[in-house]
């Protein structure tokens, strides 16, 4: 093959020689060699580093001289006029203020843990805060109705250092809920929100806390923010810290967040009123992006965060996080508030910094184009006409469009507005030949140029949008006609037929649900029930809901009388009538409380929006003791373990003794106290037995310890009065709520009913009023009471002290004489107390198509239908 090719290129040489002759053959194989070498030279020199630099300082040596002095000559006659033209524009511009910076006081800072079920994080998420280097912060965990140690741990970690403080839901509402409790509870200027499963770093909130403090008083900073970097569910305090570094994080406005959620929950240090004012977060957003919600809220409203270097924390990627359980749901939030960003929003304009943020991220982009471009020109006006009432003209000014206050201040428009005077002074490159002092001159007078524009462009109207089309970004969401506030569940009906007598087609009825503060007591599901729209009682803590008139019914909780003395005169307050209802005691403090009743004829007043800080946080905490979590779990297993049956309450009232308790072969019973006397004249073991009691529990422990049941169930406080030997699955505690006996919550003689035992069970003056709740629970559909005689004789030879009874002689007013015979302790039973609570479960158990009724042999109990012990056990429910 070689050979070949070299014979083809002899042949081809003979070609050439023939056709071309030696003198054209000579010149053509010269130029070939010329051009293959050269091409060799420069594949050589370009690829040697060291030769391409020799090269390139070569030439550049040879012609510098020749080029500064061209550049120099480059309209020197312009150069000479510059100095003249700039002194008489200066005369015309008044030169700017510097800005008087001030640095806020000390800031305190509240820090909100939500938690939920929490215990296998909780207490290394409390570390991370009690490590911090900042030490000027209060701590509030809100326990979100949880079952489980959470607040035990909270309770612990509040021991040990007094700026903890351990908030608890009444019910489960999610996470925005407690979020927005902490917010309401928090008394510091700032405020950061923490989730149970994550970490601050050490210098967290110092660093955010410094930051905050020079940014105090521009108004338009809601808080200052640092990474959150994600990291594995089982990351360490130690291990968290060293990802801690010097890293910048960049400030954030609505255009420089383009819409996205800019941060988690854990990364901002915000003001408290302005996220108060704001509304909080959304808590019907309960599937995810509450807190992308929030700040696009606060940011369309003009507002910004100020970017801090480091991290403040790590958020750990929790297995049974809500991101990672319900990706569908966040994806359906993200597309709601992505496309939110292209659309002129309706804002509150007394709460917004900055109209502006309102419009469509690309009409502000527009805006901002279009501001560079005047800027230009009316640089080349000023330098033209050595005018500076040049930069006012019209076609300038009406090129303007609305551009947010935090764009402008990022914009060097400056450098643009010197851009222009360079080509309207005829400079153009021979601006880099101006001596020092006038090319400082220029600048300044292009500052000028811009803080004009500035000044032009806030002035610039941002018009109001459809407001039908338009997404509504506004705190206040929502205008009521009438706002029903109900107790219980057996409030509903009546209140609901109450106010459609008199509601007109186009009023709005909805509800206010206030279980998150003060406990389930069944409202929310019956409103919800019955198709009526509900709303949070954070919401209207925060003034999120105007309502025209506030509908209430007697005997009035703690909360509903907070709420009705924070609307005052502004709201009309009405009562459903219930004058039948032994409900309200002198003794309970909402009796004095005047409300009018709701007749035909009544018209709400214009909806008005109310905000307030509530006195109520640790309402339940006072009233509570702690949770057991086996038993909770116990308890659960009880849920509606009985619908359909009936179940026999057993007094301990002389009557039990003429009582046939023969009767009661296979039904359930629910037995109390000193029932362990008459344990022989069962045919059955008692199926459940309480003691609610403590003089009974203190002065019979052994005996109640002893006695043969199928399950006991005790309030928390008599837990450790047994030793983990004496517990077995039978044995449940549950927390019992003593807010009707005081403990100065607001609830002293306000009857109450419980709707979930894991939570709480109320005190009621009677321990049958425990019972009756635990038997709604259980799901039985009817309850027989027995030994119900409901008539007490106090002796004459008694010691009192106070409530207190000790006994000197046979017990009179009980089956057995040594119930509490000589030397035992008894209450005062206050009957008109226990009458208003029977007659509330007496409600409840109707308001659910269920019944309470009295087998009692004789007895002064006669608020229950009477019917014969035999027919009501055996006769089946419907």
């Amino acid at each position: 093959m070689v050979f070949v090719s070299q014979a083809s290129l002899l042949r081809r040489a003979f070609q050439l020689l023939r056709r071309d002759g030696i003198v054209g053959f000579t010149r053509r194989t010269a130029h070939s060699a010329g051009w293959r070498s050269r091409k060799l030279y420069w594949r050589t020199v370009n690829r040697v580093p060291f030769l391409v630099s020799t090269r390139r300082r070569l030439r550049s040596t040879l012609t510098s001289g020749a080029r500064r002095s061209a550049r120099h000559s480059i309209g020197a006659a312009t150069l000479g006029q510059v100095d003249q033209v700039v002194a008489h524009i200066e005369i015309a511009l008044a030169p700017s203020t510097p800005e008087d910076k001030q640095e806020a006081p000390t800031l305190p800072v509240a820090v909100v843990v939500p938690a939920y079920q929490a215990a296998d994080y909780l207490d290394d998420c409390l570390a991370s805060v009690a490590r911090q280097i900042y030490t000027d912060w209060r701590c509030y965990v809100v326990d979100d109705g949880s079952t489980d140690e959470t607040s035990a741990i909270a309770s612990a970690w509040e021991r040990k250092d007094p700026r903890f403080r351990l908030i608890r839901h009444g019910a489960n509402r999610g996470l925005s809920a407690a979020r927005n409790t902490g917010l309401r509870e928090a008394v510091e200027p700032t405020i950061a929100f923490l989730d149970a499963d994550d970490l601050l770093v050490c210098r967290s909130l110092d660093r955010r806390v410094s930051a905050m403090r020079f940014e105090w008083f521009r108004e338009d900073v809601v808080g200052t923010w640092s990474v959150t970097p994600q990291v594995p569910e089982e990351t360490t305090i130690d291990e968290a810290e060293s990802l801690d570094r010097a890293q910048s994080n960049r400030g954030v406005d609505f255009v420089q967040s383009e819409g996205e959620c800019p941060f988690n929950a854990h990364a901002p240090l915000l003001r408290t009123e302005v996220l108060r004012r704001a509304g909080g977060f959304d808590e019907r957003l309960v599937r995810g992006a509450e807190d992308w919600d929030l700040w696009q809220r606060l940011l369309r409203h003009g507002y910004r965060f100020v970017g801090v270097a480091g991290i403040a924390g790590v958020y750990r990627q929790r297995r049974a996080s809500m991101v990672r359980r319900d990706p569908s749901g966040h994806i359906a939030a993200s597309g709601r508030l992505i496309n939110q960003a292209e659309t002129h929003v309706v804002i509150d304009r007394t709460f917004a910094v900055d109209a502006a943020a309102s419009l469509p991220l690309s009409v502000i982009n527009v805006g901002i184009r279009r501001l560079k471009r005047a800027a230009i020109y009316g640089g080349i006006g000023v330098g033209t006409s050595a005018d500076a009432l040049a930069v006012d003209d019209p076609s300038i000014l009406e090129f303007l469009t609305p551009v947010t206050n935090v764009e402008f201040a990022r914009l060097d428009l400056a450098k643009a507005a010197r851009a222009g005077l360079n080509r309207g002074l005829g400079l153009g490159v021979a601006s880099g030949s101006l001596e020092p002092g006038t090319a400082t001159r220029i600048a300044q007078i292009g500052s000028q140029i811009a803080r004009r524009l500035r000044e032009e462009v806030a002035f610039l109207p941002v018009e109001e949008p459809n407001a039908e089309s338009a997404v509504d970004l506004r705190p206040v969401y929502a205008a009521v006609d009438y706002l029903l506030i109900a107790e219980t569940a057996a409030d509903v009906a009546p209140m609901l037929k109450a106010v459609q007598a008199i509601a007109t087609v186009d009023d709005t009825v909805a509800y206010l649900d206030l279980e998150v503060v003060k406990g389930d007591e069944g409202a929310t599901a019956a409103f919800d029930a019955a198709g009526i729209d509900g709303h949070p009682f954070n919401h209207f803590a925060f003034g999120r809901i105007e309502a025209g008139a506030v509908v209430v019914r007697r005997p009035l909780g703690p909360v509903t009388a907070e709420v009705l003395a924070v609307c005052g005169e502004s709201v009309a307050i009405v009562e459903v009538p219930a004058a039948e209802r032994e409900l309200e005691l002198p003794c309970n403090a909402s009796s004095a409380i005047e409300t009018p009743s709701l007749t035909p004829g009544f018209s709400p007043s214009p909806p008005t929006a109310r905000s307030m800080v509530t006195n109520y946080g640790r309402l339940l905490l006072k009233e509570e003791g702690p949770i057991h979590p086996p038993s909770a779990r116990l308890l659960d297993e009880l849920r509606d373990k009985h619908r359909g049956e009936a179940v026999v309450i057993v007094g301990n009232g002389p009557s039990l003794n003429d009582t046939p308790l023969e009767q009661l072969g296979g039904v359930p019973t629910i037995a109390v106290n000193g029932i362990f006397y008459a344990a022989e004249r069962f045919p059955d073991p008692i199926t459940y037995y309480v003691v609610e009691d403590t003089s009974v529990f203190l002065e019979n422990t052994q005996a109640i310890k002893d006695f043969a049941t199928q399950y006991k169930l005790f309030p928390t406080l008599y837990l450790d009065a047994f030793s983990p030997e004496e517990l077995d699955e039978s044995i449940g505690f549950f927390r019992m709520n003593g807010g009707f006996y005081g403990r100065d919550t607001g609830t002293l003689c306000h009857p109450r009913f419980s709707m979930d035992p894991r939570q709480r069970l109320y005190c009621g003056q009677s321990v049958t009023i425990i019972n009756l709740q635990l038997a709604y629970w259980m799901g039985f559909s009817r309850v027989v009471l027995i030994g119900m005689d409901f008539s007490y004789t106090i002796p004459d030879d008694v010691d009192r002290e106070g409530d207190l009874i000790t006994s000197n002689s046979d017990d009179v007013n009980h089956f057995h004489p040594d119930y509490f015979g000589k030397g035992k302790s008894w209450k005062d039973p206050k009957l008109d107390r226990v009458l208003v609570n029977y007659r509330l479960a007496k409600e409840m158990f109707e308001a659910d198509g269920r019944e309470i009724v009295n087998a009692t042999v004789g007895g002064r109990l006669e608020i229950f239908r009477r019917m014969d012990l035999l027919e009501a056990v055996k006769v089946p429910v419907t």
